[in-house]
């Protein structure tokens, strides 16, 4: 026997014994003492410093958890319960039990201690591995962790939610203030971003608290938008007219009348009820006022430069050939504004079939609806041709609709409503009990059974009403995970058994059943 502990807390190569799943201790110990060989083996944390068996120092220091070195060792892979709580390096990688990789996915050998939202929250190392929360790879990929989904703040400089993004550099973020690079702060009565519209009536603030919501308060019945999305603004909406505020009153009164000043076709409200807002209506773009003018000549959406810019120009939501400005001289499309959509559109065989994306938006040929839908008969036949919806097609191996998705990894033939397929799919795909535990990538997709995210939801009836997942000994709807934890059977095929599982332990939805009545803590890990 060697004694390594300084090693081993360093690099927290530390054994586990079979206690942590098995508690066979006699209770708790007082806080501050887990110096016993009992204390030191049987899943719990006595002394209460977050640290259990063998992650504890006291456990350490005293030669509880020391590697033995056995006189002939037969190398074998460190990734079962016997070879990770037997106190050996059995690959011979230079780590042992906890300490090792292969160990670690082993829930209930308690290797890692920060795998729920109260651990991946509190700010602390708790399993001393250097880091904390949703730093940590427990809490990252914690089954039953959500504190690490999203970044929760963005302007505090730290990679809250640990994907090695921080504050504006992680998508989470993209929609902020802090962060969208153009109006920052959607009520301060300022265009910040200078692009002529400020507050809430740039398009920036969509999705800013301060303009999203119903319409009855100053600030949403005075920004000219839309904010809960009725087709109905400002004083048109009758959240504001019956909001009974005298400011919203005054507000609306003032501007209740022809569209013909710049007050009133710079607001984003219909003032005169004809149906036609600011510089669509006749009243603004006719204007002879300069100003007016000016405005409506910045915002315009209809000639071939703005309709080729990639911004919504006018702010109605649509860009450039998708805004029926650009499109049709009804709406004042300069006749080159049409020329150039026209020359953009998938429309057509040849651009139906050049493998572009000729009309940028971001679908190709008979990925785009303009094809696929298309009034063009020999459009049709030729998507219809090479489409991916038969069990045929669903099942050649090949990508034939040219999306880089093949057979049942396509949404066509996964989520086909044509029962043959979907009984092909279900066969060949990753999505069966005996496929999700074969060892195989029965897809094709790179992932192999529970490391496949179609296996996370399969779920299989047994005779009698039972169920059982291959990856979760408690999965699916509250009723089908408490009654997994309890219906005696190892559904995951992990070793353990309902509350001697880990999962079952942990899962919100099913944790009451598996608490220790002594403690009122979960039986593993507890």
């Amino acid at each position: 026997m060697t004694f390594r502990a300084s090693v081993l807390l360093t690099l927290l190569a530390v054994a586990l014994v079979p206690g942590c799943y098995t508690p066979p201790g006699p209770g708790l110990w007082p806080r501050g003492y887990e110096t016993t060989a009992d204390a030191c083996t049987d899943g719990r944390d006595n002394d209460f410093d977050r640290r259990v068996d063998c992650l504890n120092t006291d456990c350490l220091m005293r030669g509880y958890c020391d590697e033995l070195i056995p006189p002939v060792r037969e190398d074998e892979p460190e990734d079962t319960l016997a070879t990770c709580s037997d106190r050996i390096d059995n690959d011979g990688d230079g780590n042992f039990d906890c300490g090792d990789r292969g160990c670690q996915p082993i829930l209930e050998l308690c290797c890692i201690s920060e795998f729920d939202d109260a651990s991946c929250s509190n700010g602390l190392d708790d399993d001393g591995n250097g880091f904390a929360d949703c730093q940590d790879n427990g809490c990252r990929n914690g089954v039953f962790v959500t504190v690490c989904e999203a970044e929760t703040n963005c302007g505090n400089g730290l990679d809250d939610d640990g994907d090695r993004e921080a504050d504006c550099a992680d998508s989470d973020c993209a929609s902020t203030a802090a962060c969208r690079g153009g109006e920052l702060d959607c009520g301060n009565a300022t265009d910040d971003d200078a692009d002529g519209r400020a507050d809430c009536r740039d398009p920036d603030c969509a999705a800013d608290p301060l303009c999203a919501g119903p319409e009855d308060n100053v600030a949403r019945c005075t920004d000219g938008v839309d904010n809960d999305g009725d087709s109905l603004t400002d004083c048109a909406d009758d959240g504001c007219s019956s909001a009974g505020l005298m400011q919203i009153d005054l507000y609306c009164m003032a501007r209740s009348g022809p569209e013909n000043t710049y007050e009133r076709c710079t607001d984003g409200v219909d003032n005169d009820g004809n149906s036609f807002v600011d510089c669509g209506d006749f009243g603004c773009s006719r204007s002879t006022d300069p100003q007016i003018l000016a405005w409506c000549a910045a915002t315009a959406e209809h000639t071939a430069e703005a309709c080729g810019n990639g911004v919504d120009d006018d702010a109605n939501g649509f860009i450039d050939c998708a805004d029926f400005n650009c499109t049709m001289a009804s709406r004042n499309a300069t006749p080159e504004a049409i020329a150039f959509c026209l020359d953009r559109a998938e429309t057509g065989i040849a651009k139906c079939s050049d493998g572009m994306d000729n009309d940028g938006n971001g679908f190709s040929d008979c990925g785009d609806f303009s094809c696929s839908r298309s009034m063009d008969a020999e459009v049709l036949a030729f998507c219809a041709e090479r489409s991916e919806d038969t069990v045929v097609k669903c099942g050649d191996g090949l990508d034939n609709d040219g999306n880089n998705f093949v057979d049942c990894n396509d949404f066509s033939c996964a989520r086909s409503t044509n029962p043959e397929v979907a009984a092909l799919c279900l066969t060949q795909g990753e999505r069966t009990f005996d496929r999700c535990t074969d060892g195989v990538d029965n897809d094709g997709n790179g992932f192999v059974d529970c490391a496949d995210f179609s296996c996370g939801d399969v779920v299989e009836n047994l005779d009698g009403g039972g169920v059982r997942s291959p990856c979760q000994e408690s999965v699916g709807p509250v009723d089908v995970a408490r009654f997994a934890c309890q219906d005696g059977l190892d559904n995951d095929l992990d070793g353990f058994v309902d509350c001697d599982d880990w999962d079952c332990n942990w899962n919100p939805l099913t944790r009451d059943l598996c608490l220790d009545p002594a403690t009122s803590t979960p039986r593993v890990c507890g």
